[in-house]
């Protein structure tokens, strides 16, 4: 399946409900091994869960052809993942080495899907001059 303007958002929305599932139900399991309070990883698991709902009324709704949705999810990925880095320096000190790998590889990932994002974006953008 290639990522086009409108099943970006099934992408989006299908890894932010791993994220949400990650920080709802397995990060608590284990939140002595990872060094933040539980409730830290719910205050992390509602932006994914929103995010997907988001991404998964764009896919099915709205007319994927506009920037503006796809803007949105960026800047709201983006957000998280500054809420994420402050939420990371408040608990530093009680942070363990698997907190520190954990939350390391879902910045790849995130980073990852900002850059597909961005790209599928640009394209979206070079289509739309090209119909001008």
């Amino acid at each position: 399946m290639a990522l086009s303007e409108k099943n970006i958002f099934l992408f989006d929305g299908v890894g932010a409900i791993i994220s949400f599932f990650s920080h709802a139900i397995v990060l608590p399991i284990f939140s002595n091994f990872i060094g933040l309070p539980v409730a830290t990883h719910y205050i992390l698991a509602s932006f994914p869960v929103l995010y997907s709902i988001y991404s998964f009324i764009c896919f099915f709704k709205v007319n994927a052809n506009n920037p503006i949705w796809l803007r949105l999810i960026i800047s709201a990925n983006c957000f998280y993942c500054v809420v994420t880095v402050i939420l990371l320096i408040q608990y530093w000190g009680n942070l363990k080495p698997l907190g520190i790998v954990y939350f390391s590889l879902e910045f790849v990932v995130i980073f990852i899907i900002l850059f597909i994002e961005n790209s599928v974006l640009t394209n979206l953008y070079k289509k739309l001059d090209g119909k001008r």
